[in-house]
């Protein structure tokens, strides 16, 4: 499996560290979806990486640690459905 079939669920993605982790992962061809509670960290995450590397990156604002806060992959896929998701079932 190549490294553009894979799909790397990065918590902390969008924080000082984590935005270097997937801006490296992207860069090395890997999907990845961040989950932040802060939307403002999310568009700081945008703009960080490579501009040919941001259609593999799903951005989302939520909650992980509260009940509920987060979704299952299938919930996920219904909601934001970012075209390479649904290849994933």
């Amino acid at each position: 499996m190549s490294n553009s079939d894979r799909v790397v669920l990065a918590l902390g993605g969008a924080g000082t560290v984590g935005s270097g982790i997937v801006k490296a992962l992207l860069d090395k061809g890997f999907k990845v979806a961040v989950i932040s509670r802060d939307s403002s960290r999310l568009e700081r995450l945008q703009t960080f990486v490579s501009p040919n590397t941001k259609e593999n990156l799903i951005t989302v604002v939520g909650n992980v640690e509260a009940d509920g806060g987060w979704l299952t992959p299938k919930q996920w896929v219904k909601e934001f459905h970012p075209p390479w998701a649904l290849a994933h079932k």
